[in-house]
């Protein structure tokens, strides 16, 4: 699994201030003071997954570390799934198809 936070749309408010990256594999999230979990005490949880790209990498650099192999594998007849999930607006069409050229 991967996470890819899309590129900062202008008029959009940034996640920045709940989502960071932590390193390569991983991300945190914080709490807003307003709710449930970090009135019982929990400031933030951290996740972890095969790869954490940002919105400053290329779709390139996403595509070559996240589906390349499945699609050579695709195109050696194996099967092989590719799947986007992400709330609406959250840059699953961005990662798929891009913005200038051509994605998967």
């Amino acid at each position: 699994m991967y996470e890819r936070f899309r590129p900062q749309r202008m008029g959009y408010q940034s996640l920045s201030t709940y989502v960071q990256k932590r390193d390569d594999h991983s991300l945190v999230v914080s709490f807003p003071s307003s709710s449930r979990y970090y009135k019982e005490g929990a400031r933030n949880i951290t996740y972890t997954s095969s790869g954490v790209f940002d919105g400053l990498t290329t779709q390139e650099t996403v595509f070559n570390a996240s589906c390349k192999s499945a699609v050579e594998r695709l195109f050696l007849q194996e099967d092989c799934l590719l799947v986007l999930y992400g709330v609406t607006g959250s840059g699953k069409t961005y990662t798929a198809v891009g913005s200038e050229r051509y994605g998967l």
